[in-house]
């Protein structure tokens, strides 16, 4: 097996160092002969002229509305007089704010309004209650009618329910349930008599 020469230390690179650059750090402008400079137009201002208003008093004018006397003054009509509200009372808010408080117009207004909405929601609601406790059954019964007349296979509990709209299962219900009672009413009884004995 051949030997492989051992390096010491890295050898020193060959290539020799490249001075920097020189810029300059502010460079005049290029020179270019070929371009007019550019022109400018400054708009002028030429100052509004006019007269300047002559105040001459003129002769007193008297309107037909107005009627005068020489060296009396025309009278004015007298302006109708109205009675101001009070200011409204306010309450002061820890703010710094104030507060105006509302008139008895306003509050009974305020309360006539709330208790017509209350009114009105509670008279929907059983109103919607009502319609849904009496439509409920007849949407069933149509719905349950249309699957049985496209073919539509019942559910266990849609036939259940379709045998209770139709009310035969109901009817047999009771009748089974009347005879039940009579029966365990009659084991009773029979069971209180030989008790006696």
């Amino acid at each position: 097996m051949p030997r492989v020469p051992i390096i010491n230390r890295v050898p020193d690179p060959s290539v020799n160092r490249i001075p920097k650059p020189i810029v300059d750090r502010n460079p005049s402008p290029p020179v270019v002969t070929s371009l007019d400079p550019p022109i400018v137009e400054v708009p002028g201002y030429d100052p509004p002229s006019y007269e300047l208003p002559q105040l001459t008093p003129d002769a007193e004018l008297s309107s037909p509305s107005f009627p005068t006397m020489p060296g009396k003054p025309p009278e004015m009509p007298q302006a109708e007089t109205r009675d101001i509200p009070p200011p409204r009372p306010q309450i002061a808010l820890p703010g710094g704010n104030d507060v105006p408080l509302p008139t008895g117009g306003e509050v009974a207004l305020a309360g006539t309004t709330a208790i017509a909405a209350t009114a009105a929601a509670l008279l929907g609601k059983g109103l919607v209650d009502f319609l849904v406790k009496l439509l409920k059954p007849v949407i069933k019964k149509a719905v349950l009618k249309a699957k049985e007349a496209v073919g539509v296979r019942f559910t266990h509990l849609e036939e259940q329910q379709y045998f209770e709209l139709q009310g035969q299962v109901a009817k047999q219900l009771k009748a089974d349930a009347k005879a039940e009672k009579l029966r365990q009413l009659e084991e009773h009884l029979q069971q209180q008599r030989q008790r006696r004995r």
